[in-house]
């Protein structure tokens, strides 16, 4: 949703099955042509059951803002302890 971030606001990945989760690929995103977006602060989430959790925290980082990258790069980080995780939970935290 426009102007919203918090716990309940990002999407949540099925893996298809448990994997050791040791970090992360991202991309920042900047709204295509229009370039008013930016994910600021985020965290990620794992569960090895369930899409509902419980859930462990994985990562809490900030993304560089991508509005005027062109292209936004890839930014790979490494999670400070590895888990058995089957779903990750993405939450943005700040824009």
């Amino acid at each position: 949703p426009n102007k919203r971030a918090g716990p309940e606001t990002g999407f949540t990945l099925d893996l298809g099955c448990v994997k050791k989760a040791e970090g992360v690929r991202l991309k920042n995103t900047h709204n295509r042509q229009y370039r008013d977006r930016s994910t600021k602060k985020f965290r990620l989430l794992g569960s090895p059951t369930s899409a509902e959790g419980p859930w462990q925290t994985l990562l809490e980082a900030n993304l560089e803002d991508s509005r005027q990258q062109r292209p936004p790069p890839i930014k790979q980080l490494m999670f400070e302890n590895p888990q058995n995780v089957r779903f990750i939970k993405f939450e943005l935290l700040e824009f």
